[in-house]
């Protein structure tokens, strides 16, 4: 099976897993009720410790990208012209 399916796939049942969890969600309290109850406890822990390890990653990942783009450029007049349009990039898309 190609990876965009998987990846599909696994977004869709994420979305069924986070509607039959989720307390707030629209699906009926006969389906939600029993479920919630059991993997609701189990879910969230993992998901807090995901997203925790995704915010700690990207810091590292930023600087290192930027001291390879640095490195790269080779010439050091580019790097004032490069650091500009970095500069304004990071404005625009704060």
């Amino acid at each position: 099976m190609k990876l965009h399916w998987k990846i599909i796939i696994g977004m869709a049942a994420g979305v069924a897993v986070g509607l039959v969890v989720n307390e707030s969600s629209p699906v009926p309290a006969f389906i939600k009720t029993p479920l919630s109850v059991v993997i609701g406890p189990i879910l969230g822990p993992v998901g807090q410790i995901f997203i925790k390890l995704l915010k700690m990653l990207i810091v590292p990942l930023i600087l290192a990208s930027m001291v390879t783009g640095v490195a790269r450029v080779g010439d050091i007049r580019k790097l004032g012209g490069l650091g500009g349009r970095t500069f304004v990039y990071y404005i625009l898309t704060t």
